[in-house]
């Protein structure tokens, strides 16, 4: 090689390498140009423009495509300095385009040094199908970083407000003022997350970190997904705000679905009204001052309405339950809450503070499911485990071989062989060791197993599924996991850092792990998501002489099994045939420890009863289900979720599917079965505040040691009334020594005793047929007395007051005969 060649080699190779950093990226023409700040003012931006630690939020960038060729491109979103965990996009942009993307993003807890914001990276790639290219914005970087501040507001409110309309700024600089000054009354943040995009978040995660959403405007009524997405998360426990009088008839229907029975009347305005208020069975009156501006008012009939406040015996505020939710519907104007303004003073809020406190106190949102039920995920999967006895007789033969070995070599003065013999049965046991661990392992293939909690979302065709997944496969491999109809599932992640793990969405319900390596062995994950039905899952039942009875609509695949009529308060077994026609009577109602309606239970149904115990435990005693219900056990349901060919499918689901009452005709003679009967602590008509007896939120009994009086507060089905009540079947358990258990009532101005037992014992029971005085109000409650530790004996009295013995009542039950009444039409 001479020199001259040699010179032109190197600085041909000079070029090269200097000119490597443009073949790299310098040099290469931009794919997209996009920005990935995240917005958050009301002009720019997706969503509630805050975001909350610890929920899902949503982000949004805009992407565009400076090319003469169509692309498909990636925006990928991480939280902090950890590119581990991923989010993204992935959208196909045609040649010279621009086009705005959102997407779901989990935003960690922050440390505490710096708990008021969080560093945003995001960066956008190039997608051929099969590989990604990182590719730079139109600055030239290749990740952007934006600082994104934090919210950690209580009882977050959603507002879905009007646009501006100078026309009409009077009455909605009124309703602003109306929002503003009840959460100021109620001691909360005046801030309210206004949404005000034309296309709102499809996607219940969006509206997660929210306790409640306000809707005043009727840009709702079109979008499809977003009334999806805001079903559902109310059905999950979220409490929506209905003004109708902002709103038309028909957003109000499409809110609230199929089982909507608002009606509505017409629509009028008034100048002065009186509003009532029915408090502890008395109505107080609200005199409104005269109104210049008349204020609209929206007259509506609803069957399953709860009313809270009246005008002219037309609701002007009510309640109804959705799901684990509820919404509240106002029909009067804003400013008929409000007093009007005296000069620079903020207005009044009169009645509207008793009303919306409830709607604006913090919540608990039970999604999660009890961590107690991953073992029973675990026992969907069966692992083949050696048998001790093989291992023992393994290892006790390599022993006795081992001793037979030295002692033979001993014999035959041969022991240095055994710097031979002695590896070489050390490997030979060894192998037998690694071979049946070997086909221990793979005698079980890859599996999944779910259990799931499904219930419909009240007016339409979709199930809202959450539970436990469970993974397990022999070796590790890459885990496609996807989803097809929204939801969300991340997997247990221990041991994966360093692997970037992306979920990317391809449409606003369809999204997929990437370059997720699943270990091998069982890993678990919770999940959340829908399935929609051919038809809505839904039960109508009635009354009668022999209890509750009805028809179970639904068009699963299999066939429902082990169904009962559960309550917070209780179960009943239930007769249910082919055609899905049902009977549950006071005699088969569930004793306590007993949660399904068989006497010997399989080894499925003893799992079955770990669950439903589990779950009407603990944190949500009293509280599940929120309304009585249908549940029944079958096959897992196909919400959407993929996890890749070839695993075997096992596991179950619980349906529960909320009672829709009607009404038997007037004269009919009812029995109300005990779980149907909630009771608490309720004001006695005597003034009597409550005692504490029975706790407020699980209705426990609480433990006493001295007298006590209390007022119960019976709740029957509101669809039964007016009722007339006929007996009352009441029994009681008792512990310790209370002297006296007396049950009464209030007549001619005073206590009336309808039933005692002196030093009860154990479980009592009895008829109270003196139904004199005894009532159903118009919202289903009797009021029942109720003392204990009390006794005309001295001696009784004194084991009770002075040794201070502890009693309790243990748990009541009480079932209902009564005959259905006349409706009268007071209005």
């Amino acid at each position: 090689m001479n020199g001259t060649s040699w010179v032109v080699q190197r600085a041909a190779c000079l070029l090269c390498l200097l000119g490597l950093p443009f073949s790299t990226g310098f040099g290469q023409e931009p794919a997209a140009h996009f920005r990935s700040k995240v917005r958050l003012g009301p002009r720019e931006g997706v969503g509630l423009y805050r975001y909350y630690p610890g929920h899902w939020n949503t982000i949004q960038v805009r992407l565009t495509n400076s090319l003469d060729r169509d692309v498909v491109l990636r925006s990928s979103a991480y939280v902090g300095d950890d590119a581990s965990l991923q989010s993204g996009r992935s959208q196909w942009f045609p040649a010279q385009s621009a086009m705005e993307t959102s997407y779901p993003l989990w935003i960690p807890l922050p440390p505490q040094a710096r708990p008021d914001s969080c560093q945003l990276q995001t960066q956008i790639f190039e997608f051929d199908g099969q590989s990604e290219q990182l590719v730079r914005d139109s600055t030239g970087k290749f990740t952007t970083t934006d600082l994104v501040p934090l919210c950690s507001l209580t009882a977050a409110a959603g507002f879905i407000g009007p646009a501006f309309d100078a026309a009409n700024k009077f009455e909605e600089d009124a309703l602003r003022q109306f929002v503003t000054a009840i959460r100021k009354q109620n001691q909360l943040p005046t801030t309210i997350h206004e949404i005000p995009d034309r296309i709102l978040p499809a996607l219940p995660e969006a509206y997660s970190p929210l306790e409640s959403l306000i809707v005043a405007d009727d840009r709702v009524c079109d979008d499809e997904a977003a009334l999806s997405a805001i079903r559902e998360w109310v059905t999950a426990g979220g409490w929506m705000w209905i003004m109708m009088d902002r709103v038309e008839a028909t957003t109000v229907e499409r809110l609230l679905g199929d089982r909507c029975d608002i009606t509505e009347i017409d629509r009028v305005e008034l100048n002065s009204f009186r509003l009532t208020h029915r408090v502890r069975d008395d109505d107080v009156h609200f005199a409104s001052e005269e109104h210049e501006q008349p204020i609209p008012f929206v007259r509506v009939s609803s069957a399953s309405a709860k009313v809270e406040f009246q005008i002219d015996n037309w609701p002007a505020a009510f309640w109804l339950d959705y799901g684990a939710g509820r919404v509240l519907v106002t029909t009067l104007g804003a400013r008929g809450w409000m007093s009007p303004p005296r000069g620079n003073d903020p207005p009044l809020i009169a009645p509207a503070v008793d009303m919306t406190v409830k709607f604006f106190a913090p919540k608990s949102r039970a999604d999660h499911l009890p961590d107690e039920l991953q073992s029973v995920v675990e026992g969907y999967i069966g692992y083949s485990i050696p048998e001790r006895r093989w291992i023992v007789s393994l290892l006790g033969g390599f022993a006795a071989v081992l001793f037979f070995s030295v002692a033979a070599l001993w014999y035959a003065r041969r022991l240095e062989w055994m710097a031979i013999v002695t590896p070489g049965l050390g490997l030979a046991f060894g192998a037998l060791l690694i071979l049946t661990g070997f086909r221990n392992q793979h005698a079980v293939g890859a599996t999944i197993g779910q259990l799931q909690v499904a219930e419909p979302v009240p007016g339409g065709d979709v199930l809202r599924v959450r539970g436990i997944s469970g993974l397990y496969f022999p070796d590790s491999q890459m885990v496609p996991i996807a989803g097809q109809q929204g939801g969300r599932l991340i997997p247990d992640m221990t041991g994966l850092a360093g692997m970037n793990r992306r979920l990317v969405w391809t449409d606003y319900n369809r999204w997929q792990w990437e370059n997720l390596q699943q270990p091998g062995g069982l890993r678990l994950a919770e999940f959340t998501t829908s399935a929609r039905m051919a038809a809505p899952v839904h039960v109508d039942a009635t009354l009668g002489p022999d209890g509750v009875h009805g028809f179970l609509k639904q068009k699963l695949t299999t066939t429902p099994e082990d169904a009962i009529l559960l309550t917070s308060s209780g179960r009943v077994g239930v007769k249910l045939d082919a055609t899905g026609k049902f009977a549950a009577g006071p005699d088969d109602v569930l004793g306590a420890g007993q949660y399904l309606a068989a006497d010997v239970l399989s080894d499925a149904q003893r799992r079955r009863s770990k669950v439903l115990e589990t779950l009407l435990g603990g944190t949500t005693r009293g509280q599940f289900p929120r309304q009585p219900s249908i549940a029944y056990w079958t096959a897992p349901i196909d919400g959407g979720l993929r996890f890749g060919e070839g695993l075997q499918e096992l596991g179950e689901a619980l349906v529960l599917v909320p009672i829709e009452f009607h009404r038997p005709e007037p004269g009919v003679e009812i029995v109300i079965p005990a779980p149907l009967v909630q009771i608490r602590e309720g004001y006695g008509p005597d003034g009597t505040v409550q005692r504490g007896l029975i706790e407020s939120r699980s209705g426990e009994w609480q433990e006493r040691s001295g007298p006590t009086t209390a007022w119960l507060r019976l709740q029957l089905p509101p669809a039964l009334v007016p009722l007339e009540l006929q007996s009352l079947n009441v029994v009681v358990r008792v512990t310790g020594k209370l002297g006296r258990l007396q049950l009464g009532d209030w007549k001619d101005g005073g206590l009336h005793t309808l039933h005692s037992w002196e030093a009860p014992v154990g479980t009592l029971k009895t008829d109270l047929t003196d139904m004199s005085s005894l009532s159903v109000a118009n919202d289903g409650t009797v009021h029942l007395f109720v003392s204990g530790g009390e006794a005309d004996r001295p001696e009784a009295a004194s084991s009770v007051t002075d040794r201070k013995d502890y009693w309790r009542i243990e748990s009541m039950e009480i079932s209902v005969r009564g005959r259905i009444a006349a409706v009268e039409d007071t209005r």
